[in-house]
């Protein structure tokens, strides 16, 4: 395994991913089967089926439909970033993964996930709340000094371009912090920490690995966008498709978003393993109820 930052590259990332993937295929088919595919149906169905209920009058039953989904397509998403981690974690040292074994320990996992991803959201949220104020504040600045109002103003075009300068702060915070926070959630898993603690950890452990992180995330997020708007833009485009081809298509771009995300999670427990291999610290990994120190040999790997 690489021990500095310039041994590592995508390609490397990539490798060990499907190292892991293969030695333990049946395993993540079963977890995906399980957690990322209902996910994703779930998110191909939504804008097609669930929108045309909410045209409706019944505005109890939409919004009861609407919390419903969000609250069954969050435990899908948590319980699959749980046990895919706990696997992946688990699968680089060679292990037997057992299922029942992965299932449990999201008792563990799925409450701490879920506060660490409250505490990022409120970051989020007090980010863009900021920059917002700082848009809000400009805008009627250079309205309340535009005395023509003409949108041919020169008062108008700056503001336009302000606007355009607020929303390229708010994209280049959110993508800071995927870079940065990127393995937060195999902290959570793998360490039992939770809520802003596995946050500062993490970007930690990334210092030296950003670039890396940045090529990984847009990879991930650039074929992702592919996945979802080819299936949109083929649904919309096609109003002759029969209920057959539609299904096909929504299995289809199921499923590649599937294999997209599985990649994407353990690639993830592979940047932290690297991470943790950059800062010299040693590994811990439970065995039955005692906790086993792992060393770090000169080939890379990790041993009791």
């Amino acid at each position: 395994m690489a021990t500095s930052s310039e041994d590592i590259n995508l390609s490397l990332v990539l490798s060990e991913t499907r190292r892991i993937i293969n030695a333990y295929r049946n395993h993540f088919s079963i977890l995906s089967v399980l957690f990322l595919l209902p996910f994703f149906i779930l998110l191909f169905l939504y804008p097609t089926t669930f929108l045309n209920v909410f045209e409706s009058n019944d505005c109890t039953k939409s919004l009861f439909l609407l919390v419903l989904y969000f609250v069954v397509a969050f435990v899908f998403s948590i319980s699959a970033t749980g046990t895919f981690t706990y696997s992946a974690f688990h699968g680089y040292y060679n292990r037997p993964l057992k299922l029942i074994t992965t299932l449990k320990s999201l008792s563990s996992s799925f409450i701490p996930l879920c506060s660490t991803l409250l505490v990022l959201q409120l970051i989020i949220f007090s980010i863009g709340f900021l920059i917002g104020i700082l848009g809000y504040f400009i805008y009627t600045l250079v309205d309340s000094n535009d005395e023509n109002g003409s949108h041919n103003s020169r008062s108008f075009i700056w503001t336009l371009i302000l606007v355009d300068i607020v929303m390229l702060m708010v994209l280049v915070c959110i993508r800071y912090l995927q870079v940065n926070l990127i393995i937060a959630n195999v902290i959570v898993v793998v360490e039992s920490k939770w809520g802003y603690e596995p946050l500062r950890r993490s970007s930690y452990l990334m210092k030296g690995l950003r670039t890396i992180t940045l090529k990984i995330n847009m990879l991930f997020g650039l074929v992702s966008c592919v996945f979802v708007y080819g299936f949109y833009w083929s649904s919309w485009t096609s109003d002759t498709d029969t209920l057959w081809v539609w299904i096909s298509k929504m299995v289809a771009g199921s499923c590649g978003m599937t294999m997209l995300v599985e990649y994407s999670l353990i690639a993830n427990v592979v940047m932290y393993i690297y991470s943790m291999k950059m800062k010299g610290e040693l590994g811990v990994e439970i065995q039955g109820d005692e906790y086993v120190s792992l060393n770090i040999g000169d080939d890379g790997n990790m041993f009791i």
